[in-house]
């Protein structure tokens, strides 16, 4: 992966990228069904600590419906916002 991070570093940003990455983050995992892609489950998804008897959920994502247009709104302000483009982060 970080050699595809240096090849690629100018490419702009794109769901089939983010696809890519996590391809290889997630090479070999078999628990998880949505690799390389946004996932579609209906179930939430979060992020839990403690016990499975007593969790705390610190993050609880939009639902997979939202997803992709979440995502895409969010590559569309990553666009816009790198350095040298129309509303660069300070």
């Amino acid at each position: 992966m970080e050699l595809y991070l240096y090849r690629s570093f100018t490419e702009p940003l794109s769901e089939e990228m983010l696809f890519r990455w996590h391809r290889m983050v997630m090479s070999g995992r078999r628990d998880l069904k949505d690799v390389g892609r946004f996932r579609t489950g209906a179930e939430p998804m979060q992020v839990v600590s403690r016990t499975m008897y007593e969790p705390k959920v610190h993050f609880e994502a939009p639902p997979s419906s939202l997803v992709p247009s979440e995502m895409a709104r969010f590559i569309t302000w990553f666009a816009r916002t790198g350095p040298g483009r129309e509303e660069p982060l300070p």
